[in-house]
């Protein structure tokens, strides 16, 4: 029987990755850890899973999966959009009335992973 969502990724730039999760977004921290150059590691809270994201090692590039989205539902989608405007973040889908039943708006983090935040209308 499974127990929770873990979604693990490589960060080009990890310190920015982390910043954007933690202080942007606000995400409580799990873990962290620091071992040495490549050796880097923390996991968030975002939504009902974890994100653990981890440092390259020096002089190497993370290629970043591609056609995946994360999508987050939030209790209200309004405020969501106001706080994420107020930190700064730049919005990738501007806030709007989906046909599936949703108002949505999305975001890129820094590594250009997609994170769509949602009400059911």
């Amino acid at each position: 029987m499974t127990k929770e969502f873990c979604f693990i990724f490589r960060a080009n730039d990890y310190e920015k990755t982390v910043n954007f999760y933690r202080n942007q977004l606000e995400c409580p921290v799990i873990q962290e850890w620091d071992r040495g150059p490549a050796q880097k590691g923390t996991v968030i809270h975002l939504g009902g899973m974890k994100v653990e994201m981890l440092a390259v090692a020096p002089g190497k590039e993370a290629i970043q999966p591609k056609g995946f989205e994360l999508s987050i539902e939030v209790d209200d989608v309004n405020a969501y959009y106001k706080f994420v405007q107020g930190k700064g973040i730049a919005i990738l889908g501007e806030i709007a009335d989906k046909p599936w039943g949703q108002r949505a708006f999305s975001v890129n983090d820094p590594n250009g992973i997609k994170i769509i935040f949602y009400t059911d209308l």
